[in-house]
């Protein structure tokens, strides 16, 4: 790959990073449930193993204590803490003295042993004293250790003891629902403490275990899934670089197999579509280079009289058009016009323009009047104009020095001239058909010419169809009520401000939506009605085609 191109974060890294978070995060979860479920079992087992030391030493206190023999009690309590993790056990009178206890520093003496057993069992009133002249233990005389009052003969109850450090295991000594104390066996939580990190131990190494091998199956997995992947990429990569010939070879039947056959069938469709595309852009040079031909083929300059001011507006709708307008010098003092309109569009229209120029060209002539050009010009080109096309055409002869306009129209649109004293303008459409319909004879029979004498400051206008036919989104006509409208009010302008003007309304009225036909319009005022004789000189167009 390009270096500029090279991947920063391969998908094979991100594919193995979160595969191994997930990873991470089952492991770390199945942990935490499997080190706290180890934990509840392990106080459950200590609780029952505390359950079955506490009833049994409950079953050896009822016997015996009914007999007077507390000795048995107390040896069964010494054999309790030598169980694992059992640290005292004792019987407790319902008033707080220890009868018996592992430890015998914390036994109340045999004195009120025997009068407690005397006091709660014999009921012989003359050996009892009050037990109140013998204080139980402080420590044990708390409320905390009298939770077995609560509870049922057979039943047993637990609690925390000294903060979090051990166990407290009762039961009650009952007889008759009649209460007489409670038995208790001391756990140390250490030893819970230490089966439940030997427990994390082993459950550590095999998570351990588990996430080596885990991440094992990722880094093996990725390679899997990212292989089919890195194929497709340098398959496209390569693609990408121009060489359509390329075929992506991945042997697969999954979404990327399918993925690698769409590109294969894409870069096939993209050499075929590259091929238009050349084809395309060829023809589009052409066009191009056509369409600067035939704008060589308009005027680039106006012939210059003294007393003549020139404005005109070319639009094809295609990179060529079937219009055309021109001006030609016929002498020092006759003005050639001509604007034409080709009945086909774009290429087809724009061939016939050219042969139509060059034919009408080569006829004009001083000596000539507008009918016999135009007579001339379609006995020529009738024999050789494809069939079903024409050409509308205004030629008209201006006679500077005389200030008359002889013209003829064959089937063009007719010939606008507005007086700038009165601000009114007046139609002439002469009689004719298209050049290309008819034969010479024809043609003649019906083409008429019309001649007319001009004033200081008339403005002659021509045009083709494509300006009163020029259509807005909502497919209406441009129109020629609109079209005269604007031409009486900036009919006073110099020829280019009044053009633009024509353009500006045109453009406002269309907004923005495409034509189907070319736009054409030229416009001459005669500044004044003498011609002042000077050295031949031409005026550049200032038009915007």
């Amino acid at each position: 790959m390009d270096k500029k191109k090279k991947v920063k974060y391969p998908i094979k890294y991100k594919f193995l990073f979160f595969i191994i978070i997930l990873i991470g995060l089952s492991v770390f979860t199945l942990g935490y449930i499997l080190i706290n479920l180890q934990e509840r079992n392990l106080t459950s087992e200590m609780i029952k193993r505390g359950e079955i030391l506490v009833k049994g030493l409950s079953r050896i206190t009822f016997e015996n204590f009914t007999t007077d023999e507390i000795f048995p009690i107390i040896l069964y309590c010494n054999n309790l803490v030598k169980e694992e993790g059992v640290e005292e056990a004792f019987f407790l009178t319902d008033d707080g003295y220890i009868l018996a206890h592992n430890d015998a520093q914390k036994v109340t003496p045999r004195e009120k042993a025997r009068r407690l057993k005397g006091y709660r069992w014999k009921k012989k009133k003359k050996t009892v004293k009050s037990l109140m002249d013998f204080p139980p233990s402080a420590e044990y005389n708390k409320p905390f250790f009298q939770k077995a009052r609560e509870l049922e003969k057979d039943d047993f109850g637990y609690q925390l003891y000294k903060g979090e450090k051990y166990y407290d295991i009762y039961a009650p000594i009952k007889h008759r629902e009649k209460y007489f104390g409670s038995v208790h066996v001391i756990f140390s939580r250490e030893v819970l403490f230490r089966m439940v990190s030997e427990a994390k131990k082993r459950t550590l190494f095999v998570l351990i275990g588990v996430f080596v091998f885990g991440l094992t199956g990722a880094l093996l997995l990725s390679s899997i899934v990212v292989k089919p992947v890195r194929v497709l990429a340098q398959g496209v990569s390569i693609i990408g670089t121009g060489n359509l010939e390329h075929k992506i070879k991945l042997k697969s039947h999954d979404e990327l197999g399918y993925l690698a056959g769409e590109f294969n069938d894409m870069t096939g469709k993209l050499k075929q579509a590259q091929k238009v595309m050349i084809e395309k852009q060829k023809m589009e040079n052409e066009m191009q280079i056509a369409s600067s031909i035939q704008q060589m083929l308009l005027p680039k300059v106006y012939p210059k009289f003294s007393n003549l001011a020139y404005g005109s507006y070319y639009q094809a709708t295609k990179e060529v058009g079937g219009d055309y307008y021109d001006f030609i010098r016929l002498s020092d003092s006759k003005l050639g016009i001509i604007v034409a309109d080709v009945s086909g569009k774009g290429v087809p229209g724009s061939l016939i323009m050219s042969m139509f120029r060059s034919i009408i060209r080569s006829n004009v002539s001083p000596e000539l009047d507008s009918y016999r050009t135009l007579c001339r010009t379609n006995s020529i080109i009738y024999p050789d104009i494809y069939e079903g096309m024409f050409v509308t055409v205004f030629y008209g002869i201006f006679d500077l020095l005389s200030s008359h306009l002889d013209f003829s129209i064959a089937g063009h649109e007719p010939l606008v001239i507005f007086n700038c004293r009165t601000k009114d303008f007046k139609l002439y459409n002469a009689e004719g058909i298209p050049v290309g319909i008819d034969n010479s004879d024809g043609f003649s029979k019906i083409l008429k010419s019309s001649k007319i004498k001009l004033s200081k400051d008339d403005l002659i206008v021509q045009f083709t169809d494509g300006i009163t036919e020029a259509m807005n989104p909502k497919r209406e006509q441009f129109g020629e009520d609109r079209f005269y409208e604007t031409i009486k009010s900036h009919g006073d302008l110099h020829p280019e401000k009044f053009i633009e003007a024509i353009k500006q309304n045109i453009v406002h009225f269309t907004e923005g939506a495409s034509q189907s036909d070319d736009i054409t319009i030229v416009a001459i005022k005669m500044l004044q009605e003498k011609l002042i004789q000077k050295e031949k000189e031409e005026i550049p167009v200032a038009r915007k085609v």
